[in-house]
């Protein structure tokens, strides 16, 4: 089990004009500053074996004013607040009568919340096997704490996309099972159907396979964006790619926007190839 606390970042000079930052890199204002020294006091007598933060510096700033050099600061991407795209830095209001709208459909030239999700699941699958037993706190944005609460809790996107987060000193997560995401699940109920028989979230020593077809020895893996855009986490997918190409193993990467738009050719297809090669 991870314990996990989340704080929110302190406040920005957008936040205190009203608008939307989203991927814009806005910096802590003097009240920010102040919020992250006030954070720091808060734990000043706690421990974290590590602080993941995003690599937006309203997130990392929090940290680094908080904390200094106390515990280890980690900038992970995917802790990024949602890409509002074309909406980025227009009034909040406008965005967030957006929201609902967005959780299957980005944002124009954005990112959608199932998007998100689906970064916040690859960060706490990696947590799960590198932190399991440690205490650590994420500095994030609303989209981390969305994350948190769906694949933790449970609570469904379209409820928490319309939910006013009421500011408190620290939310309290805990970690301690692997997770699928929505797409990973449908595929998996469709191949089920099919009579393929698989596991979901199958750990091979390395990684968690999202989903695994012990017949023909292939790992199904289901991508947000960032698989296909950031360059670390696709050189990550290289690097853990070739590990089970040296087990014999086969890797199949399909994207969620695939899995949400074509779930019934792609099952079908899968379905085909392990029937082919498996008797």
């Amino acid at each position: 089990m991870v314990s996990i606390i989340f704080e929110a970042h302190g406040t920005t000079f957008d936040n205190e004009a009203h608008l939307s930052s989203g991927h814009n890199d806005i910096a802590l204002s003097p009240l920010g500053i102040q919020q992250s020294k006030e954070m720091g006091v808060r734990y000043k007598d706690d421990h974290f074996d590590a602080i993941f933060c995003s690599d937006l510096q309203r997130a990392y700033k929090s940290a680094e004013i908080g904390f200094g050099a106390k515990w280890p600061i980690v900038k992970d991407a995917r802790l990024r607040e949602c890409d509002y795209g074309d909406l980025t830095q227009r009034p909040s209001d406008e965005v967030d009568v957006e929201k609902p709208k967005r959780i299957h459909t980005p944002f124009p030239h954005g990112e959608s919340y199932t998007q998100t999700t689906g970064r916040m699941k690859s960060f706490l699958a990696d947590l799960l096997k590198d932190y399991d037993g440690k205490r650590v706190m994420i500095i994030g944005h609303r989209a981390t704490q969305y994350g948190l609460e769906h694949l933790i809790h449970g609570v469904p996107l379209e409820q928490l996309v319309t939910s006013h987060f009421k500011w408190q000193p620290g939310w309290r997560y805990e970690l301690n099972k692997p997770f699928s995401t929505p797409q990973a699940i449908a595929l998996s109920n469709l191949l089920k159907q099919k009579g393929i028989p698989h596991n979901l979230e199958y750990w091979d020593g390395h990684k968690h396979i999202d989903i695994f077809i012990p017949a023909v020895r292939t790992c199904i893996e289901i991508d947000g964006l960032q698989h296909y855009t950031d360059p670390k986490q696709f050189e990550t997918d290289l690097f853990r790619d070739h590990f089970s190409d040296d087990e014999t193993y086969f890797t199949k990467h399909i994207s969620n926007q695939l899995i949400e738009t074509h779930p019934e050719e792609i099952a079908r297809a899968i379905a085909e190839v392990v029937k082919k090669h498996h008797s």
